[in-house]
Formats: C-alpha cells, sequence, structure tokens
C-alpha cells in the first residue's frame, strides 16, 4: 500500500482526502499546525487512537522546516492545504490565503521533487 501526504489535514478537502485514501487500506501523514488539529482529523475521519494509519506532523506552510522528515517514506502528496479566511463583501480579504496557497506551492514541490 501507499503512503500519501495530505497537507492542510484538518480542512475541509483534506478530510474527504485523507477518508479516501484510508477506505483502501493506504496510509496518511496529515500535515497540521497544532496538536489540537491532529486530534481533530483522526475524530474527523473516525480513526482509533492506536490506528497508525494515520499519523500527524507539525509543520508550517510557510516554513521549509520539517518537511522533508514529514514526506520520508511518503509515495505521492495531495497538497491541498489552504488557509480560509476573508469577507464575502471584500474580495481583497482573500489575497492574503490565495498568496499563502502560491507561495507553499513551489516549495512543497521541490521538497517532493528531491525524494524526501
Amino acid at each position: 500500500m501507499a503512503q500519501v501526504m495530505v497537507t492542510g489535514g484538518n480542512g475541509f478537502v483534506a478530510g474527504w482526502c485523507i477518508a479516501q485514501v484510508l477506505e483502501p487500506g493506504h496510509e496518511v501523514v496529515a500535515t497540521v499546525r497544532t496538536p489540537a488539529k491532529a486530534e481533530a482529523v483522526r475524530a474527523a475521519v473516525d480513526a482509533a487512537p492506536g490506528d497508525t494509519a494515520l499519523r500527524s506532523v507539525l509543520v508550517d506552510l510557510l516554513d521549509d522546516e520539517g518537511w522533508m522528515i514529514a514526506m520520508a517514506g511518503c509515495d505521492t502528496v495531495l497538497h491541498v492545504a489552504s488557509p480560509l479566511a476573508g469577507d464575502e463583501s471584500d474580495p481583497d480579504s482573500y489575497r492574503p490565503a490565495t498568496e499563502t496557497i502560491v507561495a507553499s506551492g513551489p516549495s512543497v514541490l521541490a521538497l517532493t521533487a528531491a525524494g524526501a
């Protein structure tokens, strides 16, 4: 079976990705920013506390530190992390989230290509 990293593990899209990857028996490494978010991921996909098919790692999208270790052994990366913040009446309020996604993409791709 494959080991798949899912960035932004506590996000809405990531939750569905994690559930789909776990279902056929693959392993998931979910990235999160805090231990509390790691517990939220486990609860969202109904994973038992001792289930080793799902593990979370603490990393920050805008910091390269820890990503090589987090990606070790992964066969695939689903980069679906997206900070969500904004105001529907002000389209410019979404700019920081968009910039974070764009800024983090090349780092995640470069680390993946490096064979992490």
